[in-house]
């Protein structure tokens, strides 16, 4: 590249800081958009799902407690779904490829749904729930008298 003279100018080709910065932006932003949204549709891993539905079964005790009124957590074992009883429209999906299995008491059985109920003390009906999938299972416990939530890794039978 010739040296210039200070009367004339010269064109640099490249990117400056701030557009290599606002590509990067712009990914980032996809990901964090792209990602959730296509492993939503395809159904999570089976520790995903025992982990997430872990996880709302406590939201569902504590929002028992906090508010002092028994709380449900609904499972449809056919539909593949779980939803807390108040938010009947805010279904969560198990992938096809997990099987699932739930026990719960007796009183919890309507219409071919399973629930495990949380009472404004803490304690709950008691039951599990199993997840099975290709790599292995596990099962997720609810105490009836302390109504703790616990993840447990299943052996192959």
């Amino acid at each position: 590249m010739p040296i210039s003279s200070a009367g004339s100018s010269t064109s640099l080709r490249g990117f400056t800081l701030i557009e290599v910065l606002v590509v990067l932006g712009i990914m980032a932003l996809v990901m964090v958009v792209v990602v959730p949204a296509i492993s939503k549709t395809r159904g999570g891993s089976l520790s995903d799902v025992a982990r997430d539905l872990q996880v709302e079964l406590r939201r569902t005790r504590s929002a028992a407690v906090l508010q002092q009124q028994s709380r449900s957590l609904v499972l449809d074992v056919q539909g593949r779904s779980y939803w807390q009883d108040t938010a009947g429209d805010d279904k969560r999906d198990i992938g096809r490829d997990i099987v699932v299995r739930a026990r719960v008491a007796s009183t919890e059985l309507h219409d071919g749904l399973a629930a495990i109920r949380f009472f404004p003390d803490g304690s709950s009906t008691g039951g599990h729930v199993r997840l099975a999938g290709a790599a292995g299972g596990l099962r997720i416990d609810v105490d009836w008298l302390s109504g703790k939530v616990s993840l447990h890794e299943e052996s192959a039978r």
